[in-house]
């Protein structure tokens, strides 16, 4: 069940939080709202309370909000009547904080009865969700996807742990692997830059060993180097995009990380290792410049 204005006829009244932006066109000022900002509201109904685990009688009978973000500073009430957008800028929403929702399709926000009536909102039904006792195929998957669209509906399912799994593992592969190819060339670039102090090692009656170490420890440094950038990076871009939902990252893949962390460093020096035991050519003569 979604919010939406008392007197709106035809089409899906639809009422959510947006941050306003001032906009000049013309010579007009105005105000923007951003689709990728704004925030559904969805009505807080006993079985929507009962999914999200809550309680009716923890709800302060005043609140007018319940939301899992961490903070809604800068919002405004925004709807939509008879295909006009209109906006409460001046309502002070009293909100409460509730865990969040157990999968990233649901609603973070929800609004009260309370501030229903007091906004002068109605509320409609916006869509259903529909469990099923058993997993349901590919076939039954796509047949389900293609009711809804000649009606002019959309259905989203909920992809399972495995397969959701195996796109982890199968990302993860070919991360390395593309790794590991920049990695080996990056390292044959250093050994033919070091070719002269690898010939000078060998003339001195440096081992094998002692060039197997020393290629084995510099793939794997530039390796694990890569592996923490990367991971940061991808992170901290994470962290970017979802801010407003950080609880959306609480799930941290750790065999896949690891598989990153340690394992890309332990297999480029491994591979290091074993390709670097040839000695140089021409180690008695002084390669021409």
């Amino acid at each position: 069940m979604q919010g939406g204005p008392a007197n709106s006829t035809g089409g899906k009244p639809v009422a959510a939080l947006g941050i306003p932006h001032h906009t000049v066109v013309n010579g007009k000022i105005g105000t923007d709202f951003r689709g990728n900002e704004s925030i559904p509201l969805f009505v807080a109904t006993p079985a929507v309370l009962q999914r999200y685990g809550i309680q009716p009688g923890d709800i302060n009978p005043t609140t007018d909000l319940l939301t899992s973000r961490s903070g809604l500073a800068g919002y405004q009430l925004i709807g939509t009547s008879r295909g006009t957008q209109r906006r409460l800028p001046n309502w002070q929403p009293k909100a409460q904080t509730v865990p969040p929702p157990t999968y990233t399709s649901d609603p973070t926000t929800l609004i009260t009865t309370h501030a229903l009536q007091s906004l002068g909102l109605t509320s409609v039904p916006v869509g259903w969700l529909i469990q099923t006792p058993q997993p349901l195929t590919t076939t039954q998957i796509d047949n389900a996807q293609q009711v809804p669209v000649a009606a002019g509906l959309s259905i989203e399912t909920r992809p399972t742990q495995a397969s959701l799994s195996q796109l982890r593992t199968d990302a993860t592969a070919a991360g390395v692997a593309v790794a590991l190819g920049v990695l080996a060339m990056t390292v044959g670039l250093i050994r033919s830059e070091t070719a002269h102090d690898l010939q000078t090692l060998t003339a001195t009656g440096a081992s094998s060993s002692t060039r197997r170490t020393l290629t084995g420890a510099t793939a794997g440094a530039l390796a694990l180097l890569g592996a923490l950038l990367g991971t940061t990076g991808a992170y901290l871009a994470l962290i970017a995009w979802y801010h407003h939902n950080l609880h959306w990252l609480s799930y941290v893949p750790i065999t896949n990380l690891a598989g990153i962390l340690v394992g890309l460093p332990a297999t480029a020096t491994l591979a290091g290792w074993l390709l670097a035991g040839q000695e140089p050519p021409a180690i008695t003569r002084q390669p021409l410049d």
